[in-house]
């Protein structure tokens, strides 16, 4: 006697595919989440060291984005007829929030210099948009009141970005950077140096002139 099955093969068969495509889509999830450490590497360099109560200077958080990835500009600009649809999610830069700093030091958040993007292709946009990629550098500047007192102060950055290529984007995430920065009293034998000349070339440090040493800013002992 045959024992026919109480179900249609080919709904058997179905549902199979549907568990098989579940898997499929989930691994492929995991697999970009566990990719998005390797999509931007970010570091930050100090203008120069050491550096002396009451001066000014930049601090370049550098941007190095892998091949074929890139981010939203701090500012997206969204294509003509995607407005509303498209969810174009601004890259920052800010100090960690757990860091409170020493008296004296205000790190200007608000008067970032940000890099020049350029027309990259996205997923989902069937037209290039301005993205940051390869290596896009910003500058952050800092300030330090004549009261400031000697020592090396270590500060840390948050960017925040959310990493796109050509087929897909990822979850926004954060990644952070740390730079030490060392303060000798005026007059000091130690002699100041500048740090990468060629990473601050695009610097325009006539934003520095504007920002009073310890200023009221968005970071900062005030």
């Amino acid at each position: 006697m045959i024992n026919y099955p109480t179900q249609p093969v080919f709904a058997r068969s179905a549902r199979l595919f549907r568990v098989l495509l579940s898997l499929v889509l989930l691994l492929g999830v995991q697999a970009s989440v566990a990719r998005a450490g390797e999509t931007l590497t970010v570091s930050a360099v100090a203008q120069r060291t050491p550096v002396h109560p009451g001066e000014q200077f930049a601090v370049a958080i550098v941007m190095d984005f892998a091949e074929g990835w890139h981010a939203w500009p701090n500012v997206p600009v969204v294509p003509k007829g995607l407005e509303g649809d498209l969810d174009a999610i601004p890259t920052t830069i800010k100090l960690a929030k757990d860091k409170v700093l020493a008296t004296g030091w205000t790190v200007h958040e608000a008067s970032t210099q940000w890099p020049k993007p350029h027309e990259v292709m996205t997923a989902g946009v069937s037209e290039p948009v301005l993205s940051y990629s390869n290596r896009s550098v910003a500058f952050v500047p800092v300030t330090l009141a004549s009261t400031t007192a000697t020592g090396e102060v270590k500060l840390i950055f948050e960017v925040y970005y959310q990493a796109c290529n050509e087929s897909t984007c990822q979850i926004p995430t954060t990644e952070t950077a740390e730079v030490m920065v060392k303060v000798v009293p005026v007059g000091d034998a130690q002699q100041t140096k500048d740090n990468q000349v060629e990473l601050f070339k695009d610097f325009d440090g006539k934003v520095l002139a504007t920002l009073a040493p310890g200023a009221k800013s968005d970071a900062g002992s005030g």
